[in-house]
């Protein structure tokens, strides 16, 4: 769900598959309804969507969320870290959590799970000049095959 926050935030998708989306992973049975992680990448997923608050499975379900549960998720997401967020079309939905400030600091850093290694930026590699990269690859020729 991080990586389709990240993807909307880049692409957003048509209304009618945003839709679809979110009921397909709300649906009944799913685990994502009671975990705040899932929840807060679908909040994520839906401001980079450029989904406001409405009559959407989504904010029906955050309507029906407990106290402790509202807390959770508003805390994955204020400190969000994996991808970017458009935070004008966030606030609505951390409106919605409707959480108190007591409720978002009571809940524990330690619940947060690091973000992931920054791959797109790994350790820098030395390059080595043409010469040395031809010297040590051999060249194949039609006769080695």
């Amino acid at each position: 769900l991080r990586d389709c926050a990240a993807l909307a935030f880049l692409a957003p998708p048509p209304p009618i598959l945003a839709d679809e989306f979110l009921r397909t992973c709300l649906a009944e049975g799913s685990a994502g309804l009671a975990d705040p992680a899932a929840l807060a990448a679908l909040m994520a997923w839906a401001s980079n969507a450029e989904l406001c608050p409405g009559r959407d499975v989504l904010s029906a379900s955050v309507a029906h969320l407990d106290v402790v549960l509202r807390g959770k998720t508003a805390g994955q997401l204020q400190n969000w870290q994996w991808s970017p967020l458009r935070t004008e079309m966030l606030r609505p939905w951390l409106q919605l959590l409707d959480v108190s400030e007591e409720d978002l600091l009571s809940q524990s850093d330690d619940e947060v799970p690091p973000p992931p290694p920054n791959t797109a930026r790994g350790p820098k590699s030395e390059l080595l000049p043409a010469e040395v990269v031809t010297q040590q690859t051999p060249k194949a020729s039609l006769r080695d095959l």
